[in-house]
């Protein structure tokens, strides 16, 4: 069953993502490309240090805001007892976060 949406009995059309990054700034392309780029190398899991790089913050900055919860696209802890830190960012839930307010 497919959802047909309509504005005063004018069919909406469907955007492609790609054909809708034609009419973003230059730089913002750039961006998703190398966003892309990342994703392509590391199609299940982030590295912390890859991820920070691209979003232009420190690796122990970003490792401690994983801890506390405070990335919405990643899982974390820290064992105070052993000591053991572990750190999770999944491709696809980065990928959909970081273009989330262009697909909006």
């Amino acid at each position: 069953m497919s959802r047909h949406y309509e504005v005063d009995n004018a069919p909406i059309p469907t955007m492609n993502l790609r054909e809708k990054t034609a009419v973003l700034p230059k730089n913002i392309q750039e961006r998703i490309a190398e966003l892309d780029k990342i994703i392509e190398t590391y199609p299940k899991k982030i590295p912390v240090t890859t991820a920070a790089k691209f979003l232009g913050m420190d690796v122990e900055c970003m490792r401690r805001g994983i801890e506390q919860g405070k990335f919405p696209f990643a899982l974390g802890c820290d064992n105070d007892f052993y000591g053991n830190r572990y750190a999770y960012i999944s491709s696809v839930t980065f990928y959909l976060w970081f273009l989330s307010p262009i697909i909006i």
